[in-house]
């Protein structure tokens, strides 16, 4: 009987040695002549996914399995190593190859290191965000213009340092058919068929259609900070301003409820805020990707991290436990979480036990939660597990709770219920005060509507709004209304009282300033008891008028959040400190991070762990040559740097100065400010200062560019504006 031709394919089956060896030849070969456009024919397709197989089944392979081919090639990401894990991890071993010759000059009489020049390619890569092509090709220029020196040839060698780093992340399955979690992608797993509803599967096939996420564990990620960089230092230094008693909310953790947590009181346990955004197609997902980070919590919770404290010795080892306490995120991702009905069902509201109301709007329905002056009941955590009980023994959800959560897992120190939070960007800023605008700018024939004409005014006045350098954003007129970003809206509600002064109608108006003034005192960085139970009752007044003015089916479930938003800042701070801003910016420096369509999640993860390397290598202090330092501070700069910088007694002062003799007018108001003799009327003058983290321009500067950082308020009253930047005996 003949052989069966390629049997090594089928399942259980191992490739031959000689097979394997004779397809790596044929792939190094071809890897030699650089071909990498992609379009490779399917024989070397059928070599690749062969090898892969090869290094799955034997082993004399270490590791556990590897992406397929056709997700990724050997240099994206490698599944997560069998002897790695968080409290075993070092620096040195990632890059062991790399540190061993890191010392050595370049080339012969040059006076830059082997890791001086990875660095810097690093983060010349990272800075304008370098596909590896890009890098391979930037190598072979060096490689030409140089003597010969010791930078690889080509970007396999140069990415080799991160690939240990990569290795942490771990690929877990789904189940196709009911997608429930099935586990994590291993060599000693042996499973293949899942526990729920009975169906096999291969790991494989699973991989190659898609049916798994990547897991970066947190507690990797956190030790490598708390070990190569100043984080715990700074954190000391940050809780250190809120260990006295104060009775205003300052931040987080002037909160309520973060001091009732008796862990914290310890200085070396940490507390995290997270944030979930994005929903599966099918819901049931998005408890699988909460699985294996809820249990990684559960055990850095009760056993916390080992990490070497190097500043006060090689052998001082520290353990810190990791409190979950508080999550926000968008109302569909928020009830996805904690497995309740969402916001346009009954019970849809997760803070109270509100039904809300049925209501024709258009040519549909919508829920609304009317506010007749009284909140409904709280929820609280053991109502809701009672209820969820009852919906798995009865299969029907009870006041809005369909079954259990998986972070339910995490209590006592995160409750599910007050660990949310309703968040600032997304109810207010893209909820309320856009459905609001909305109805001014596109309405008609209404008490609320705006006319053309006033509608020209409006944008006549966004055109001439100058804003400071914290303002990242220039508000576009209403024409672009519909593509306005959560950080616009925000221009816009803070500004709104004087944009919209005698062009809204007043009663409006007015109704419109207790929204502003509410919201205004929760995002306070000092905000009294006194001050919470201010925007408490304008957030009321505001609520229980919205149906007199903008009709009942406008009461809309944003507009209800606004009623915990007063408890929120009494348990966990000011509303900006629990935003998901920070991690909208961070998410939008992912999406940056990839080149392509093919296989982005490993592209993202590549590029993530080398920009992790890079904050690494420089904080080790490894880098000793001035000039390399300076051109990677330059390439970690979010902006251009200023060449010309003078610190005078913390004061940073920007730009050539400018020497002249002062005017009399000058003379006299410096006078009258000081009181004392001018030593000499000869000063330096400047445009442009940094002071406490703040940017002030003069006013004639400020004039030829869109922000205008030389108003200054000096208190509720009172606001002077910068004509002169003026150093005066050694004095700002």
């Amino acid at each position: 009987m003949s052989k069966k031709y390629k049997k090594y394919l089928w399942k259980d089956e191992t490739i031959p040695i000689r097979t394997f060896s004779r397809y790596r030849t044929d792939v190094l070969c071809t890897d030699s002549k650089g071909t990498e456009n992609g379009m490779q024919s399917a024989g070397s397709d059928v070599s690749c996914e062969e090898s892969e197989l090869y290094k799955m089944q034997n082993e004399t392979i270490s590791g556990e399995s590897s992406f397929n081919s056709t997700l990724s090639d050997k240099s994206e990401l490698d599944t997560e190593n069998e002897n790695s894990s968080e409290n075993s991890f070092s620096i040195k071993d990632d890059f062991q190859e790399l540190i061993e010759n890191a010392n050595k000059p370049l080339y012969e009489l040059a006076n830059v290191t082997n890791l001086e020049a990875f660095v810097s390619i690093l983060a010349y890569s990272i800075k304008f965000n370098l596909s590896k092509t890009c890098v391979d090709g930037l190598l072979k220029l060096l490689k030409n213009l140089l003597p010969p020196c010791n930078l690889p040839e080509t970007k396999y060698p140069f990415y080799q340092g991160t690939s240990t780093i990569s290795n942490v992340c771990e690929l877990h399955l789904y189940c196709p058919h009911c997608d429930s979690y099935i586990c994590k992608l291993c060599r000693e797993n042996d499973l293949n068929e899942c526990e729920t509803c009975s169906e096999s599967f291969i790991s494989d096939e699973l991989v190659k259609k898609g049916n798994f996420f990547i897991y970066m564990p947190f507690s990797y990620q956190l030790k490598m900070k708390l070990e190569n960089e100043d984080l715990f230092n700074n954190i000391l230094t940050y809780k250190s301003k809120f260990q006295s008693n104060c009775d205003t909310y300052r931040d987080t953790m002037d909160g309520d409820l973060y001091r009732s947590i008796d862990g914290l009181r310890d200085s070396s346990n940490l507390s995290i805020h997270f944030n979930v955004d994005g929903i599966p197609l099918y819901r049931k997902i998005m408890s699988d990707f909460l699985i294996p980070f809820v249990e990684e919590l559960k055990k850095l919770q009760k056993e916390g991290i080992k990490w070497k404290d190097i500043k006060h010795g090689k052998d001082s080892v520290k353990t810190t436990k990791v409190f979950t306490l508080t999550c926000s995120s968008d109302a569909p991702a928020r009830c996805a979480m904690q497995n309740f009905k969402q916001f346009n069902g009954k019970f849809g509201c997760g803070f109270c036990e509100q039904e809300g109301l049925r209501v024709a709007k258009g040519k549909g329905h919508c829920r609304i939660y009317p506010f007749n002056g009284q909140v409904a009941a709280k929820r609280t955590f053991e109502n809701c597990v009672r209820n969820a009980e009852e919906a798995l023994a009865t299969d029907k959800s009870v006041k809005g709770v369909k079954g259990t959560s998986v972070l339910m897992n995490l209590y006592p120190n995160f409750n599910m219920v007050d660990g949310f939070i309703p968040d600032y960007m997304h109810c207010v800023l893209l909820g309320v005060t856009r459905q609001l605008v909305c109805l001014f700018v596109e309405s008609s024939g209404s008490l609320y509507s705006l006319r053309a004409k006033d509608i020209r005014r409006l944008d006549i006045r966004i055109r001439d709004l100058k804003l400071p350098h914290e303002a990242t954003r220039k508000l576009r007129t209403t024409k672009d209304i519909s593509f306005w970003k959560a950080s616009e809206w925000r221009i816009f509600l803070l500004t709104s009282p004087v944009l919209l002064k005698n062009i809204l109608n007043h009663i409006v108006y007015k109704h419109w300033l207790l929204f502003v003034n509410g919201i205004t005192l929760l995002l306070g960085t000092n905000i009294s008891r006194d001050d919470i139970a201010k925007a408490e009752d304008c957030l009321k007044r505001f609520v229980s008028s919205v149906k007199d003015i903008y009709g009942i089916a406008e009461q809309s479930y944003n507009i209800h959040l606004l009623l915990h938003l007063s408890a929120t800042v009494k348990a966990w701070g000011p509303l900006w400190a629990n935003s998901c801003f920070v991690f909208e910016d961070a998410l939008g420096k992912l999406k940056t991070l990839h080149h392509g369509t093919k296989a982005v999640p490993m592209q993202i993860t590549s590029a993530y762990t080398s920009k992790s390397l890079l904050g690494v290598l420089v904080s080790k202090q490894e880098i000793r040559n001035h000039q390399i330092l300076k051109f990677i501070e330059e390439m970690q700069a979010k902006h251009a740097v200023t060449k010309k910088v003078t610190n005078i007694n913390g004061c940073m002062l920007y730009g050539k100065p400018t020497y002249r003799n002062l005017l009399r007018t000058e003379e006299k108001a410096i006078l009258k400010l000081l009181g004392d003799q001018l030593i000499s009327t000869r000063v330096q003058f400047y445009n442009r200062m940094c002071y406490s983290g703040h940017i002030f321009s003069c006013k004639d500067y400020c004039s030829k560019f869109i922000h205008a950082d030389y108003a200054v308020s000096l208190s509720s009253r009172n606001c002077v504006e910068i004509h002169r930047i003026i150093v005066l005996n050694g004095e700002v």
